[in-house]
């Protein structure tokens, strides 16, 4: 209370002494937050035991963990918070230290150099062994050879779901804990989320795919224009060879959705993604005409095909079909952009040839789409649009970002980069930047201050013990910084060497920099909250509840992987468990596709209507505090350089 007090005093203080007094604040705070961030990096490895019980952790990479979204009464808030499983993922290390080397870049915070080595040692773990030769493709899990194949292989996960049987050996210590904790009423819901988690096992050994590959494409980007500040670290990417580009973009390529394609495989796609991207679909045929639409091609998550999943006994997708997901191809082009521009011209133009130029293009359009109609994407559905990630911030954030890095370069070195930062940046400032103030949320607090902060669901549902609202607004702080950032990048340019200044474009609407004022000085109040407001609800599975499952959407494609059809009226209990087929290939015309949606499939009526994040069973999602911190840090640091140059 006392720290709450002293911090609230300086904001005041900050206020009436002017700018010099900002810069000050903002740097001491980003730079407190670093540093209790460096104790959430795991400095040894340490091997999993069921009894007594300790956790698998990786040296090197920053604490995240699974838990699942409990709701409601108090009970369930401890619940959400106590029952977790640490994870040894790549993916929130790659954001952190990615994030933290841009603090670093714009010289707030000092990044020590074993903190990025311990982490690039870490991620590098992660390089795929399923494709041959020096291909940086890389997946979520550390790889483990099983039965002679190589599959994803989560640790900690695996040894609780083989154990975690409603009369496993672990479940029975969370019922006993549950007792001791006189939370007993809690073990029938345990146990029922429980029983879905062991049946994800097969569901775990995961492709590699395009968001993890573009997020690793852009640190080792960043580590080689900062070889001279972190040579280890640049110098255990280049000790893996001379990267085979040519063979990953192959892969990109490979594995796109080409819905006008005649290829049956590349035409193939969720059903999921179908429902909502329809409207893209029918824009592009009708811009291009019959002809030209063949050519239409996007980066799908996984770097697999159903017809791969026929012929393979390990790594399957989940569902055995491919996906579109918006914030994955923002990533993907992102790793792309940033390698590009770390090339010298001819090779970059060399790696992108037409059909490259193509998913390039394609996907900039889609981005472009989906903020341009909003409404009825991601305001509508985001549980199917973002299909991996329930944060709904985290999609401007991302495509902000490559905006940034698209107007900040001093040379594009191919023509289709142009046309991406045009069509990019104007969808984000005509339609990005009004949602994101529109759901900014203004506040008071003490001595007068005024916040704006972003919410997304975590906790939102909560209610006291008679069932009456009591919001926890868990992930608050987490989005806000992520809200922030996509506004910074949207609105300013890197400047200088290595990109140590930033600037404000000339046409920066005030309305941004002053929501970006009240945003930062209510996260400079936040630093000391507690660990349970720093949740980070970054990414999940594809499913939260009965209305993302893939078999309920309408489809032309019902198969077992074996080539059996079945249909609409069969049984699901028929379906074997994971030799399922659900899919939509080539067009489906509108008028019958809209007969579709008023039939029922397997029994159950096509789920067109979202009720939230907050209703239903709990659902598994990854989050991770040191994420917050990280996400924060960046925040302030860009504030700060901002603030110095006005």
């Amino acid at each position: 209370m006392i720290r709450f007090i002293q911090i609230h005093i300086i904001l005041v203080a900050v206020l009436v002494s002017g700018v010099s007094s900002n810069q000050f604040i903002i740097r001491l705070t980003a730079n407190r937050l670093y540093s209790t961030l460096q104790h959430e990096q795991a400095l040894s490895n340490t091997t999993f035991q069921p009894f007594p019980l300790r956790w698998q952790q990786q040296r090197g990479l920053f604490e995240s963990g699974v838990h699942l979204n409990f709701h409601g009464e108090p009970k369930f808030v401890v619940a959400r918070n106590i029952l977790k499983v640490p994870d040894d993922n790549m993916f929130v290390t790659t954001f952190v230290v990615t994030f933290l080397l841009e603090a670093h870049s714009l010289s707030v915070i000092k990044l020590d150099r074993s903190v990025v080595n311990m982490a690039v040692e870490g991620i590098l773990t992660h390089r795929s062994h399923m494709a041959a030769g020096n291909v940086p493709l890389f997946s979520f899990w550390n790889e483990r050879k099983l039965n002679g194949s190589w599959v994803a292989y989560p640790t900690n996960l695996n040894e609780v779901l083989q154990r975690s049987s409603p009369d496993g050996e672990l479940a029975g210590v969370v019922h006993w804990i549950l007792k001791a904790l006189g939370k007993e009423k809690l073990w029938e819901k345990v146990k029922g989320a429980l029983q879905m988690l062991t049946s994800f096992l097969k569901v775990f050994r995961i492709p590699p795919d395009s968001d993890d590959t573009g997020v690793g494409l852009a640190l080792a980007a960043a580590l080689k224009a900062k070889r001279e500040e972190f040579p280890e670290a640049a110098a255990m990417f280049e000790k893996l060879g001379v990267p085979d580009y040519n063979a990953l973009f192959g892969l990109f390529k490979k594995h796109a959705y080409r819905p006008f394609s005649p290829n049956p495989d590349a035409s193939l796609i969720d059903p999921r993604t179908y429902y909502w991207m329809r409207g893209f679909l029918q824009k592009q045929k009708a811009s291009r005409g019959s002809t030209n639409s063949t050519s239409l091609a996007l980066i799908t998550t996984w770097m697999m095909s159903t017809e791969e999943c026929r012929h393979t006994n390990g790594t399957r997708m989940p569902f055995n079909v491919n996906n579109v997901d918006p914030t994955v191809v923002a990533n993907a082009i992102y790793g792309i952009t940033e390698l590009l521009l770390g090339l010298n011209s001819s090779e970059a133009v060399t790696l992108m040839d037409s059909e490259m130029q193509g998913l390039y293009r394609d996907g900039a359009d889609l981005l472009a789409w989906v903020l341009e109609n909003s409404n009825t994407t991601l305001f509508s559905r985001p549980d199917l649009v973002l299909t991996y990630y329930p944060m709904l911030y985290n999609f401007y954030a991302f495509v902000a970002r490559l905006v940034r890095a698209l107007s900040s370069a001093k040379e594009l070195p191919v023509g289709v980069m142009t046309d991406a930062r045009e069509v990019l940046f104007e969808a984000l400032a005509k339609f990005g930047t009004p949602a994101l103030l529109n759901a900014a949320k203004q506040s008071s607090g003490p001595f007068g201050i005024e916040y704006l902060h972003w919410d997304n669901f975590l906790g939102n549902g909560d209610t006291d013990v008679s069932g009456k609202p009591l919001p926890n607004y868990e992930d608050r702080v987490f989005s806000t910084a992520v809200a922030a950032n996509a506004l910074y990048d949207t609105w300013t340019l890197l400047e200088g060497s290595g990109g140590r200044g930033l600037r404000w474009r000339q046409d920066t609407p005030p309305a941004v920099q002053r929501a970006l004022s009240q945003a930062i000085t209510f996260l400079i109040s936040q630093t000391d909250t507690l660990e349970e407001k720093l949740q980070s609800p970054f990414f999940s599975g594809s499913v939260k509840g009965m209305e993302e499952l893939p078999m309920f959407f309408p489809g032309n494609v019902l198969e077992l992987l074996n080539g059996t059809r079945f249909s609409c009226d069969s049984d699901l209990g028929d379906v074997p468990d994971g030799k399922g087929i659900f899919g939509v290939r080539g067009i489906i015309p509108e008028e019958e596709y809209q007969v579709m949606l008023n039939r029922s499939c397997f029994g159950v009526p096509v789920p067109t209507e979202f009720s939230g994040y907050n209703s239903g069973a709990p659902f598994p999602y990854w989050s991770s505090p040191a994420l917050t911190k990280a996400a924060t840090v960046l925040a302030l640091s860009k504030a700060a350089v901002l603030s110095e140059s006005q």
